[in-house]
């Protein structure tokens, strides 16, 4: 409310009311199976989140969509560029303000696991190729194994795994990697009896 005073008296009051709506505190930008996974703190009272993107060097944001969690998975986002997220609370029709820089990431997509064969000279694996990535990263492991053992990198879409044992069942996944980013990987991965 505000009131003006002069010498020889004061005004009436004038006023307005708002709802005050916090903005939300962004937590984590991370590659995800399905594309980037953004997170960030429950706003109390909130009616629903906006998520927005904007690519390197663009200061324009894009409206990805309105959710009512606290987590949001960008599946369109190119895989092998840097992604900024910024969230806005709803609370109803009012809207909070954001976080300006909000976080970023290079997006570096899942490798998409194509076949998986025995050979003469041990198990191949196959996957699809990953926009952006360098190298890609491949990983086994034994039936009955909870950790995944590191088997090497390579530039090609498939790897021959030679360290095998016959009538041993053997599960497979790779990560794509770009620089120094990797990507998140298919837990589940492949399975093969040698």
């Amino acid at each position: 409310a505000v009131r003006a005073f002069a010498s020889n008296g004061s005004s009436t009051f004038v006023a307005k009311r708002c709802a005050y709506v916090a903005t939300p505190i962004l937590k984590s930008v991370t590659n995800a199976v399905s594309g980037v996974s953004v997170q960030w703190n429950a706003v109390s009272g909130a009616t629903g989140y906006r998520v927005y993107r904007r690519g390197a060097g663009s200061t324009y944001w894009t409206y990805l969509g309105t959710v009512k969690t606290t987590s949001y998975l960008d599946t369109k986002a190119t895989s092998g560029a840097y992604w900024r997220y910024t969230v806005i609370t709803e609370f109803y029709q009012v809207k909070s303000g954001f976080d300006t820089n909000g976080l970023y990431l290079k997006y570096v997509a899942t490798p998409k696991l194509t076949g998986i064969s025995n050979l003469s000279a041990g198990v191949n694996i196959k996957w699809n190729a990953v926009g952006g990535a360098t190298g890609y990263r491949v990983y086994r492991r034994g039936a009955g194994q909870t950790s995944w053992l590191y088997l090497g990198t390579v530039t090609t879409t498939n790897y021959t795994d030679k360290n095998v044992v016959k009538n041993n069942y053997y599960r497979y996944t790779v990560r794509a990697v770009s620089g120094n980013v990797m990507s998140a990987f298919d837990t589940n991965g492949l399975v093969i009896k040698r």
